[in-house]
């Protein structure tokens, strides 16, 4: 299955993170900085205390 989370802000950013992470086919529509953000560094996000790069998005 293949998602559009439309928004990369924190709850988008989230939910395409733990989409990816279960295995989905995930694209964020993203925009300026961040949108450079996320092209350098990856989606980051914390769980467990621990930050986590996401799998790749498209």
């Amino acid at each position: 299955m293949r998602i559009l989370i439309f928004g990369a802000g924190v709850i988008g950013s989230l939910y395409g993170a733990l989409l990816a992470e279960a295995g989905y086919d995930v694209s964020v529509y993203a925009r300026g900085r961040r949108l450079e953000s996320l092209s350098q560094d990856g989606l980051l996000y914390k769980r467990k205390g621990k930050i986590r790069k996401a799998p790749t998005l498209c």
